[in-house]
């Protein structure tokens, strides 16, 4: 693989020459249209966001997130840029995930790489099968290439239109060392950890002093704030409202994903790969429970904020006593393709879940539920956003849909799915 020294056209500029009015130079630089004539914090984020070619990932009303995959910073590939939006809908801050492991090891990456070194299917297969000895050092070496000459081209641009960087260190998860360059109200932060991810953060100047850690909302004033979230409807559903979406696309980052997710709905700004990190994600994006656990409770205890297992099952007096209160719950569950699909159809009919014709529906599913007990699946996290305690049913959201699908399923069905790590809860 070429060094990607070549992949990001570097100016002939004069080392700090570059001036708050020179937006089109540091564009030209960068390879992407991120900057403008406007400060980039000051700007809404959806012009911002259609400049860049990213969508919206769900329709949450505070702090949506825009997000793009098939984007080139000139011609080097990225695995995704984030924007985040502040509360009145202008740019908080952008995330440039150059390479990560999550990504460069997910199923489709590394099936294709395997096509590329056999030339024969079978044989390609064969060796993810088995855990070629010979695949695996290929695809570290190929990652380490991607990684160390992604973060030299950058470093190198970025010194040539920014001049020499400061020393910073990032603080939201491990603490990390990391490059800075400071220009017009953003602070430009390459963030690289070896082994794990490359990622540009574009950041207020402010955040880039306190390593990126947000500022700390007050604990009164957020139990204050959480139960306005929850929608109550006339149909008897009760629902949060406003959780962020995290895609975890085709790497198996349920887990940290919904991490990221649970994370960011309470004002912590911590990503899935920096989750990753610290709960040390397989390559391949298996979690443990105590992976997990030990990665939530780091940051909980560096954000002063509370987080614990609250028992093995979903039952609707447990969750209820959570949702009232504006507070969505890690639930590990085990997945069964034919009931995850039949799920998704019986949703597609739910328009009135208090009614007659439901309530049948329903009587029918959980006389399933001891057949469903014993039926093996795939490990799987996910959130529990909310229940109808009329109808005995339980809302949860997962982070592969690519949308902020909110699927219901009864009590029963719950309790008959539920892993073994069951619920945790992240609490001001």
């Amino acid at each position: 693989m070429p060094k990607a020294k070549a992949t990001i056209c570097l100016l002939l500029i004069a080392i700090g020459a570059v001036r708050a009015g020179d937006w089109d130079v540091v564009n030209r630089a960068l390879g992407i249209p991120l900057f403008a004539r406007d400060p980039l914090l000051g700007e809404l984020s959806e012009p911002v966001a259609e400049r860049l070619g990213l969508v919206r990932q769900s329709d949450t009303k505070r702090r949506p997130i825009w997000s793009g995959k098939s984007i080139r910073m000139g011609d080097l590939p990225i695995a995704e840029l984030r924007l985040f939006t502040d509360l009145d809908s202008t740019v908080d801050h952008v995330e440039i995930n150059v390479v990560n492991k999550g990504d460069f090891y997910s199923e489709t990456n590394v099936r294709e790489f395997a096509l590329d070194i056999y030339n024969h299917a079978g044989r390609a297969d064969n060796a993810i099968k088995k855990g070629s000895a010979n695949l695996r050092r290929r695809l570290k070496q190929a990652f380490d290439r991607r990684f160390e000459g992604s973060r030299d081209a950058l470093t190198e641009t970025l010194t040539a239109v920014f001049g020499k960087p400061e020393h910073e260190h990032m603080k939201q998860s491990r603490r990390r060392r990391a490059l800075r360059w400071d220009w017009r109200d953003v602070a430009l932060v390459l963030d690289a950890e070896k082994d794990e991810f490359l990622i540009l953060r574009v950041l207020p100047r402010k955040l880039a002093d306190g390593g990126g850690r947000g500022k700390r909302v007050n604990d009164g004033k957020l139990k204050q704030q959480l139960p306005k979230r929850v929608l109550q409807a006339e149909s008897g559903d009760r629902l949060i409202q406003d959780i962020p979406l995290v895609d975890q696309g085709d790497k198996g980052y349920c887990a940290v994903a919904s991490g990221e997710r649970l994370l960011r709905y309470m004002g912590i700004p911590v990503d899935s790969h920096q989750l990753a990190d610290l709960a040390r994600t397989d390559k391949r994006g298996g979690t443990t429970e105590d992976g997990m656990d030990h990665a939530m409770r780091v940051i909980a205890t560096k954000n002063r904020r509370s987080y614990r297992r609250i028992g093995s099952e979903p039952t609707i007096k447990t969750v209820s006593k959570y949702i009232d209160r504006g507070l969505p719950m890690l639930w590990s569950v085990k997945v069964i393709e034919a009931f995850e699909a039949g799920v998704r159809t019986r949703n597609e009919g739910r328009d009135a879940p208090g009614g007659r014709r439901w309530r049948l529906l329903l009587e029918d599913a959980n006389r399933t539920t001891r057949a469903l007990e014993k039926q093996r699946g795939s490990l799987h996290m996910r959130l529990v956003v909310g229940y109808n305690p009329e109808t005995k049913e339980i809302a949860y959201s997962d982070t592969w849909t690519g949308q902020a699908e909110i699927l219901w399923i009864t009590e029963r069905e719950a309790r008959a799915i539920g892993g073994r790590a069951g619920l945790a809860i992240l609490m001001p």
